[in-house]
């Protein structure tokens, strides 16, 4: 009689363990996918300028370093930073960003997927993946990998 209640116990325990860790995930679940959004927001915001400044020459330096800090961690200025390596290629065109795909990495944490197809004498699908990283109360890239 008395491993039935000590049995029983456990169970109990076990069950409310159970439920506070499901709700607990829910609430989790629920965090990441607002800050997903609001990441893929901000990787769209960036490319839409990306692509309006660096389509047209001659370029705005004062405009490439705004858009640069305002997005981009001070580690990944600090690195041999090429401008096209956001891009994947040498020339931008506005046109891709009607193929612009951005999503999360389900396999790295904090890492998110951007690709494009390219439109010319040469169409294909450019991939990329960067490490998105909160600085304050702001999301930034800092690191094309």
């Amino acid at each position: 009689m008395a491993k039935i209640m000590i049995l029983k116990k456990i169970i109990a325990v076990l069950l409310i363990s159970l439920v506070s860790i499901i709700g607990y995930g829910q609430n989790i679940e629920k965090m990441t996918t607002s800050d997903e959004v609001e990441i893929i927001s901000m990787l769209n915001d960036f490319y839409k300028s990306y692509t309006e400044i660096f389509s047209y020459w001659p370029r705005d330096v004062k405009k490439e370093d705004i858009l640069l800090s305002n997005y981009c961690t001070n580690r990944l200025l600090k690195e041999n930073l090429y401008f096209d390596s956001f891009i994947g290629g040498v020339d931008c065109n506005p046109d891709w960003l009607k193929t612009l795909k951005i999503s999360k990495d389900d396999l790295n944490n904090n890492t998110y997927k951007v690709s494009y197809t390219t439109s010319g004498y040469v169409v294909m699908t450019i991939n990329i993946k960067l490490l998105i990283i909160k600085e304050g109360n702001n999301y930034k890239i800092d690191y094309i990998l």
